[in-house]
């Protein structure tokens, strides 16, 4: 399974936020698509008990496009200034998954 850390189950995706709007349904749509193809299975919305969770969140004290990724054991974070920025962290997750370049603390 390529790109996948250990310690994360190969099918166990949760992606929450509390945002909405026509990007945040392109980042679900993306997650979607590049997870099933890369690890089998589609995220859940939501949480799941024992499932690598993508949390998204805006942080004002970010320009609107810039981002930050961290990750601690199961859980991912993605915090940006706006929408598109979480978008682009987004694009950034699923390439560092790709090339197995997933730690603790990113």
């Amino acid at each position: 399974m390529a790109g996948l850390p250990a310690g994360i189950p190969a099918q166990s995706f949760a992606v929450q936020t509390g945002q909405s709007g026509p990007i945040i349904d392109s980042i679900y749509q993306e997650l979607d698509r590049a997870l099933e193809a890369m690890f089998g299975a589609r995220p859940c919305r939501g949480t799941a008990a024992g499932a690598c969770q993508i949390t998204l969140a805006l942080d004002p004290a970010l320009d609107a496009e810039e981002y930050h990724i961290a990750r601690c054991g199961l859980a991912v974070d993605i915090t940006a200034g706006g929408h598109r920025g979480l978008l682009y962290g987004t694009f950034a997750l699923l390439r560092h998954l790709q090339l197995g370049e997933v730690n603790d603390g990113f």
